[in-house]
């Protein structure tokens, strides 16, 4: 369980990371 809560908190990360990116690459475009 424990393992199961820490892989969504870095999925959780990797999305607003990728979020982000995306944000920014619209934005210099």
């Amino acid at each position: 369980m424990e393992g199961f809560v820490m892989e969504g908190e870095q999925e959780r990360k990797t999305m607003e990371r990728v979020n982000a990116w995306l944000s920014d690459s619209h934005l210099t475009r």
